[in-house]
């Protein structure tokens, strides 16, 4: 388990343009937390073709081994709608690591970017480049 002081989580996603999904993870992981937040990720692109990842995990101060397996469902959801570029905002090697062996995985490519605002305007530009 990885931990930098325990703080309850949250796992929330909405959609930051027509094709742009963006995830914020904050405080401790869990298995229930990641449930939730599967949930409302898979209903929020839904509704999207071709959606863009951005993946906010700055705020992570722990994780339960669970909730980052159950990584691997939110990359199929992800897949379902022809999804194939994710953008992660994280300083946690382990999580980087276990998104790329996923992104490997499932056929996605995966970039690392160093703010969120950052990581916003490039899935613009992915977005815009890769017209539905």
């Amino acid at each position: 388990m990885g931990n930098r002081g325990y703080v309850p989580g949250a796992i929330e996603s909405r959609a930051a343009g027509p094709r742009i999904v963006h995830t914020t993870i904050v405080g401790h992981a869990t298995l229930a937390l990641s449930d939730r937040g599967l949930a409302e990720f898979a209903q929020i692109i839904s509704t999207m073709d071709r959606p863009v990842w951005v993946s906010d995990s700055s705020g992570l101060t722990g994780y339960d081994s669970e909730a980052l397996g159950r990584g691997r469902d939110w990359f199929t959801e992800f897949k379902k709608r022809r999804g194939k570029y994710v953008i992660v905002v994280s300083q946690w090697s382990i999580a980087m690591m276990a998104a790329r062996a996923m992104g490997l995985g499932f056929g996605v490519r995966l970039e690392n970017a160093p703010t969120l605002q950052r990581a916003l305007l490039r899935a613009a530009e992915v977005s815009a480049a890769d017209p539905a």
